[in-house]
């Protein structure tokens, strides 16, 4: 008697190896996605600090807001007077909001604040810093290039 065996199919140990190639593959590449999400939840953040900078002394020119030096403005807090008059006249659509969460150990949670320094002579706004929990996100007297991510704690 002759027995006849069809191949179709893969054998167990087949099917064994491809899964444990996939999974080597996903843990490879599940840190790389997630660096990348943080990267870009970073840089967000910082182009969100430079448009409140940006309307902050957009409204200051306009005469909208009225500064004083050493101001701050809470940014993530809505009972802020400055942030309410920004959003209401239309220099910023809404409240905003952290995107990344890595910016202090837990020492330092002063919130996202813009600190606008004015020249006591001219009235002129001398300097905006807008940080994150003592994090700086954009500083109005130095490059974009001068500020990174920072590392995780």
């Amino acid at each position: 008697m002759r027995r006849i065996f069809n191949k179709k199919g893969f054998t167990l140990i087949e099917l064994i190896v491809v899964i444990a190639i996939i999974a080597i593959l996903a843990a490879i590449a599940t840190p790389l996605v997630t660096g990348n999400l943080d990267a870009s939840r970073f840089g967000s953040d910082r182009s969100d600090a430079k448009l409140v900078a940006d309307a902050i002394e957009q409204a200051y020119l306009n005469k909208a807001i009225t500064l004083e030096n050493n101001d701050e403005v809470h940014i993530d807090e809505g009972s802020d007077e400055i942030m309410e008059t920004l959003i209401s006249a239309g220099y910023l659509k809404g409240p905003i909001k952290l995107k990344y969460k890595k910016y202090s150990d837990g020492s330092n949670n002063d919130g996202f604040v813009a600190y606008i320094s004015i020249d006591s002579g001219s009235d002129d706004i001398k300097q905006i810093v807008v940080k994150a929990d003592g994090y700086t996100l954009y500083d109005s007297s130095k490059p974009d290039d001068d500020i990174k991510m920072p590392t995780a704690k």
